[in-house]
């Protein structure tokens, strides 16, 4: 089974047959066809194994990383063998047992640096998803800060810190430095909880820099040029200045926003970042993007190479800022709701914004859409209306959320999982709906479902 279908038949299900695919995976069936899809079917489905099973198979990726001379001669491999075996690891860690990540911590602990970029960002992928319980019983804080210090990957070092920013401070000390340096790993390692304790002249820095990239952008464009850059400056000059609002330049970001040559993917990750912390702006800022927001929907058509399609994000931005009127909406909605891919899971996700309960109908329909991320946020927008005290009952999006919940994939039920904790504590009835996906075959919607149900 090859990588589009694995991950397909995850998102999709039935997952019976795809664990029994996982499962079968023996000594005897690494050949040279085979090797590459087994390595696959795990990334992408070793959450539906039992746990004996996935233990297994990541002591033997471990193996093979460790030492893979008899992997390749076995399988005569066409492929890199250690960046696709640790490719592999992190898709089994969610089912795996507590001795598995105990083993790998200890096997990230001593670590030579790591200098082979591909390897990096595999050792920091299977960093970012040990379990920190295991983290803390491994090692003391102070040598794992040690051993982040030691590896010259920066993503790789930022993933080790990152393990510890919810009670080590030292840690969050460290991130912040290396931010400082304008390390963006360490920004994303850092994480939203813990972004104000940044040094406000630090941010202010950071966010001069990319207000600076982004009139160079605009002046690039007037003269034809379309920059690729390594971070989204517009992203980045965003997120910190929602935390950091009083030394943010707004008037650059503002600018780079209503720039009518530019290319509206550019503006996308930006603005969905401004409405999720809506309520963080000055009143200022949100007149500004009230005025804005008809500019946004009217920029150049979109360049594939630059990012994902605008979409609805406009709409949304103006949802958040309170721009978005009832013609709008009457007259915007219905093409999200008919139009590509992305429009239509948008459309959910601003459905799911609005306190409208007439909509709910809009989001049911979605829960039949072809494609399983358009279906999985019109299920999240359900759960949070169905768990949001602010909302009288409605009986329909209920009905709704009983039928996503009877979803045979797994990314339906995973995002009505991972989506509830926007709102705090759910209440008790979206406590007791989700309540079965305690028992889902997967692991990784399992672990999302019980932290959402203990609020």
């Amino acid at each position: 089974m090859g990588t589009p279908a694995a991950r397909r038949l995850w998102a999709i299900g039935p997952l019976g047959p795809l664990a029994e695919a996982a499962r079968r995976i023996q000594p005897g069936s690494w050949t040279h066809t085979s090797a590459r899809a087994n390595l696959a079917l795990w990334q992408h489905a070793g959450d539906v194994l039992d746990e004996a099973t996935a233990s297994d198979a990541a002591h033997y990726c471990l193996d093979v990383v460790t030492d893979s001379s008899a992997f390749v001669s076995r399988t005569t491999p066409s492929f890199l063998v250690v960046p696709y075996t640790l490719d592999a690891l992190p898709g089994l860690l969610g089912a795996a047992d507590d001795a598995v990540h105990r083993d790998l911590a200890r096997f990230i602990a001593g670590l030579p640096p790591v200098t082979d970029e591909l390897e990096a960002r595999g050792w920091a992928r299977v960093a970012g998803v040990l379990r920190p319980t295991v983290i803390a019983a491994a090692e003391g804080s102070a040598a794992w800060r040690q051993i982040a210090v030691s590896q010259p990957h920066p993503g790789l070092a930022a993933a080790i810190l990152g393990l510890l920013t919810d009670h080590d401070e030292a840690a969050r000390e460290l991130l912040c430095t290396r931010i400082a340096s304008g390390d963006n790993h360490a920004l994303a390692a850092l994480g939203p909880d813990h972004v104000h304790e940044m040094d406000a002249q630090v941010a202010e820095q950071l966010m001069a820099q990319d207000a600076e990239l982004l009139d160079v952008t605009i002046a690039q464009l007037q003269q034809g040029v379309h920059p690729i850059r390594t971070h989204d400056p517009a992203e980045r000059l965003a997120v910190l200045a929602v935390y950091f609002p009083g030394v943010a330049p707004w008037d650059a970001l503002l600018r780079y926003l209503g720039h009518a040559r530019l290319p509206s993917e550019r503006k996308r990750i930006a603005c969905l970042a401004l409405a999720q912390h809506a309520d963080r702006l000055p009143e200022p800022v949100q007149s500004a993007l009230r005025e804005l927001i008809p500019q946004l929907t009217a920029t150049a058509p979109t360049l594939k190479p630059l990012g994902e399609p605008f979409g609805g994000a406009g709409m949304i931005l103006a949802a958040a800022v309170g721009a978005l009127d009832d013609q709008t909406l009457t007259g915007g909605l219905p093409g999200l709701l008919t139009g590509s891919r992305s429009e239509r899971r948008d459309a959910a996700a601003l459905i799911g914004r609005l306190d409208r309960p007439e909509f709910t109908a809009a989001l049911v329909a979605l829960l039949g859409d072809p494609y399983p991320e358009v279906r999985a946020e019109a299920a999240c927008a359900l759960a949070i209306r169905v768990a949001s005290a602010d909302h009288a009952t409605d009986p329909l999006a209920i009905a709704g959320l009983q039928r996503a919940l009877t979803d045979p994939g797994a990314q339906m039920p995973l995002a009505i999982a991972d989506g509830l904790p926007v709102l705090g504590t759910p209440r008790d009835q979206a406590r007791e709906l989700i309540t079965p996906l305690l028992d889902h075959p997967s692991a990784l919607v399992r672990g999302t479902a019980a932290r959402s149900v203990s609020g």
